[in-house]
């Protein structure tokens, strides 16, 4: 990886934290956990993925679907 590359990566590291710190506990503790696993798996070179959350989804009431 080039010099720009990594500090690039480094500068996206260091945002996504600073996001996930200012999450609620709960929220927090879940994006913990999916920056692990996707950190631990880092393999994407040519495609992006995203994950996405909707409050539509109704899973804090306990709504099954």
């Amino acid at each position: 990886m080039c010099r720009h590359r990594a500090d690039k990566a480094a500068e996206v590291e260091r945002d996504v934290l600073a996001k996930i710190v200012e999450l609620s506990d709960s929220d927090r503790v879940m994006a913990e956990r999916v920056h692990a696993v996707v950190t631990a798996h880092e393999k994407f070179t040519g495609r992006c993925a995203t994950l996405g959350f909707s409050d539509q989804a109704k899973v804090d009431e306990g709504v099954e679907v």
